[in-house]
């Protein structure tokens, strides 16, 4: 219909304004920037941080592959309650007064070496991980071993 209204003619507008207009006529197209009365928005197909290709539930492929290793220890017997994607572990409060906390992507129980284990996969290096690590050993290691597997 030709009855629409563009971004164009939209981002002349303050962005609170802009806000109450998409809230108002029901969000718009990012691709074509054309904004109709009723049109719903699409929602933006969220990427993989890293080229990680999802597989499943999974995160990546090397996630998958681990997983099933774990799962095969389990059944031999050298590790009980294996858990994907446990708790999540609070870290504290961040410099701007957030919350901060960390999901791991394994936990279970040792047998051999008899003690808790928090596992994360990592392919790629990742900026914010050391320090990460060192706020999950540092509230958490009493209680938990901590192993980084290479994906």
């Amino acid at each position: 219909m030709g009855t629409g209204i563009t971004k164009d003619d939209i981002k002349h507008f303050s962005p609170d304004i802009q806000k109450q207009i998409y809230a108002q006529i029901g969000g718009g197209d990012a691709q074509s920037g054309n904004v109709a009365a009723g049109q719903v928005p699409q929602k933006p197909i969220r990427r993989q941080k890293y080229t990680a290709q999802k597989v499943g539930k999974y995160d990546s492929k090397s996630e998958r592959a681990r997983h099933i290793q774990l799962q095969a220890m389990e059944q031999v017997g050298e590790i009980c309650n294996l858990i994907y994607h446990p708790m999540r572990l609070y870290l504290g409060e961040t410099d701007l007064g957030n919350d901060s906390s960390y999901r791991p992507d394994f936990y279970y129980y040792d047998k051999v070496k008899e003690v808790h284990v928090i596992e994360e996969v990592k392919g790629v290096r990742v900026r914010d991980w050391p320090v990460r690590s060192a706020l999950v050993k540092n509230m958490w290691g009493h209680l938990f071993e901590l192993r980084v597997t290479k994906g």
